[in-house]
């Protein structure tokens, strides 16, 4: 059975293989609509990599590892700790070094912005080019600094990136008009 890992130099996150949530919630429901979000209470974990159903701490090559022949990999974070990007990359790096042929989605970056992201990964841009370019302030805003690993690894690799995000009007149109106003009259 496939572990999950939990990494927390400040906070818990989790690094879920899409596949491994059935074996991690032992007989539990699979779907991931029903994921408790938040546990109650104050929730410890130890600082670095740990696998969640051993307790024992591991290593990003046994992450790699342990996600061979999963299609996905899903890496949290809370976007304000650098060293959750750190870690991010290091996986990424694992993930590489494993073999892998890695595509790196971003949820802070809306597919219209797709086009803006490949001069970086072909490495034409310096990283203030790129900044402006994918525009960076508008579509996350966050220091870019402390996301400076991820990119760093995309760059390295010639990692293709992935805008994963839905245009912000759309967001917007759907909290004023609901789903419906997104569906093509018929």
């Amino acid at each position: 059975m496939t572990p999950g890992f939990d990494y927390n130099p400040d906070m818990t996150m989790t690094l879920l293989a899409a596949s491994l949530v059935p074996a991690m919630m032992q007989g539990e429901p699979t779907s991931p609509y029903l994921l408790e979000i938040h546990q109650p209470g104050i929730v410890a974990a130890p600082a670095g990599l740990t696998d969640t159903a051993t307790g024992r701490t591991v290593s990003v090559d046994e992450i790699a590892k342990a996600a061979r022949g999963v299609r996905f990999v899903l890496v949290g974070e809370q976007h304000n700790t650098p060293a959750h990007h750190a870690m991010q990359a290091a996986v990424i790096e694992a993930l590489v070094k494993d073999g892998r042929e890695v595509t790196v989605g971003f949820e802070m970056f809306t597919f219209d912005n797709q086009k803006s992201l490949a001069g970086w990964t072909q490495g034409r841009w310096t990283e203030e080019e790129f900044i402006t370019k994918a525009n960076w302030e508008t579509q996350w805003g966050f220091p870019f600094a402390a996301y400076r690993p991820i990119f760093e690894a995309v760059r390295t690799h010639k990692l293709p990136m992935v805008a994963l995000n839905v245009p912000r009007t759309w967001v917007r149109q759907i909290s004023r008009n609901g789903v419906d106003a997104m569906l093509p009259e018929t």
